[in-house]
């Protein structure tokens, strides 16, 4: 075999643990070829000798996740080679490893570190002869057209690493490497080559991507030039939010790699901005990512400055309920719209709803006049009949600018309101001990009598949740627990609804929710989705309610 060259296209330390082996110093690894072997040669950090170097080369297409993720027994099945060493004077160490006669170009995983492996340095090695590079580099550039790329890649799979997700190759990656070229027949020209691929595979990994698994999966694979770091996809995993990051990130198309990891990184804070329930890691997240990716001029002076962070973002929040903010711009706008002083506005008692408008909830409901109308539910008329009856009842107050609101979210403790004036179990003498709802507030005997009735739990056994958008599953949760409360007999008269979305109900809602649609009270959208972490608008929620006391 003729003398081969072969190239580290990748050296990143993975971990650093507590113990103390020699760290591998990148600068003097060195690696040549002679027939059947390669010689693997460096120096540790220290002077040491007799200190244990152990290396690993996994198997062609073999990632070192997959090789982390495997069980003792599945190891030897992902490995080519194993050998442990010693270092001599001055923490120096040369490690033979053997090679099959006349090898084709390949890339493969190298893992070195002590004979526990409590630290390892992990590295893509590529195999080639300089005719090999020469005849690569030549075969790339002249693969120009979709289906030159085709042949080029089925041509040099092995040279190219861990073919893991060729699923993921479209038009769009063809397309990205069609025009890209490598500008030497050397070396510089092979690893050029290389990071064209990892690129083009990890962009198109991002935009088509349906779960954090398999984020993690392509930037472990191919974020050759580590662009992306982010702890909070994890959060977005231990959270279920796999759909909602993925629906952020497809149908987009990206340039170049870069364009894509911002992407992803903008995703990630949009999926946790949009789908938590405390307004204190909405505003946490925001400063966090604000900066890079929304932009709002938050320094002294400004509208954000001056504005009570807890109401901008209680707007905020209604907004995302009701349509999840999809980039930073929009976000941008919309708190920029609500940090703008409006000159003040009036209420009289209630609680601030979604959108920044004041939703009135009186303690003690009036009923509407004769002929009494509200003028903002022309858009609703699905609900009109509800709305009205339940005016008719005193269950819905009047509002003395005729102003219903229908699309404006509706919080936790109005809609129990609404539940206890409808039901008439209003009790002036009934308490509570959730340290959120103060005694002095309006809300204070509505959701006692909700809990005296066995109806209202809570978020947790010391909060009920005030002031949280109610979610459609909440909404029947809690319908549905007043029914079983009353005896009340709910008729289920229609068929067992198979949503698309079941996955995301909540196990304490699945039984609400199947009782409550079959009873035609609470109904899925025409996607036959549910949507049980959305929250219900004031509209959603007189239907509810109207059609409830029916039964």
């Amino acid at each position: 075999m003729s003398k081969r060259i072969l190239s580290i296209i990748l050296a990143v330390c993975l971990a650093a643990v507590m113990f103390s082996f020699p760290v591998l110093a990148a600068a003097d690894v060195t690696y040549t070829v002679e027939k059947d072997k390669i010689i693997l040669a460096g120096q540790t950090d220290t002077t040491a000798a007799d200190q244990n170097v152990s290396v690993v080369v996994l198997k062609n297409g073999v990632t070192y996740q997959q090789y982390q993720n495997a069980t003792p027994e599945q190891t030897g099945a992902l490995t080519f080679f194993a050998k442990t060493g010693k270092t001599t004077a001055g923490g120096a160490f040369s490690m033979e490893i053997k090679l099959p006669e006349n090898s084709a170009p390949m890339s493969m995983i190298a893992i070195l570190g002590d004979a526990a492996f409590t630290k390892v340095k992990v590295m893509t090695v590529i195999y080639a002869t300089q005719e090999d590079i020469a005849a690569i580099v030549t075969a790339f550039n002249a693969a120009n057209t979709k289906d030159k790329v085709i042949d080029f890649l089925d041509e040099y799979e092995t040279l190219l690493g861990t073919v893991i997700t060729k699923d993921k190759q479209n038009n769009a990656f063809y397309n990205y490497l069609a025009s890209k070229t490598a500008s030497s027949s050397d070396q510089n020209g092979l690893n050029q080559i290389i990071t064209f691929y990892n690129d083009g595979m990890l962009k198109e990994c991002i935009a088509q991507a349906k779960t954090v698994e398999e984020i993690n999966t392509a930037v472990e694979a191919y974020d050759v030039k580590s662009l992306f770091v982010n702890d909070d996809l994890e959060l977005v995993a231990e959270r279920e939010l796999d759909s909602k990051l993925s629906s952020l990130l497809s149908g987009k198309t990206y340039s170049e790699a870069e364009d894509a990891v911002y992407r992803l990184n903008e995703s990630i804070f949009l999926t946790l901005f949009n789908n938590t329930a405390s307004r204190d890691e909405m505003i946490s997240l925001f400063n966090q990512y604000n900066e890079t990716y929304v932009g709002v001029n938050t320094g002294s002076g400004s509208n954000y400055s001056k504005a009570d962070k807890q109401s901008l973002f209680k707007t905020i929040a209604a907004q995302a309920a009701k349509t999840p903010f999809q980039d930073g711009d929009s976000l941008k706008k919309a708190i920029d719209k609500a940090a703008t002083p409006t000159g003040g506005n009036t209420g009289n008692g209630g609680s601030t709803g979604g959108g920044g408008n004041n939703v009135d909830v009186y303690p003690t409901p009036t009923p509407a006049p004769v002929g009494f109308e509200f003028n903002d539910i022309g858009g609703v008329a699905w609900a009109k009949d509800s709305i009205y009856s339940l005016v008719d009842k005193g269950v819905i107050a009047k509002d003395p600018s005729k102003q219903f609101r229908p699309d404006d979210s509706i919080t936790r403790q109005e809609y129990v309101k609404l539940l206890v004036t409808a039901l008439d179990i209003y009790d002036a003498n009934a308490s509570c001990n959730f340290v959120d709802v103060s005694k002095d507030e309006w809300y204070y005997p509505y959701i006692a009598s909700a809990v005296s009735k066995g109806i209202v739990k809570g978020v947790s056994d010391t909060e009920f949740g005030i002031d949280r958008n109610i979610t459609r599953e909440d909404i029947a949760a809690l319908t549905f627990r007043a029914a079983q409360a009353f005896g009340m007999d709910l008729p289920q008269s229609n068929p067992e609804k198979q949503f698309a979305d079941a996955q995301d109900i909540s196990a304490y809602a699945q039984e609400a929710i199947s009782g409550m649609t079959k009873a035609g009270i609470i109904n899925g959208y025409e996607d036959n989705t549910f949507r049980p972490k959305n929250t219900a608008t004031r509209a959603e929620a007189a239907v509810i309610i109207g059609k409830f006391i029916k039964r």
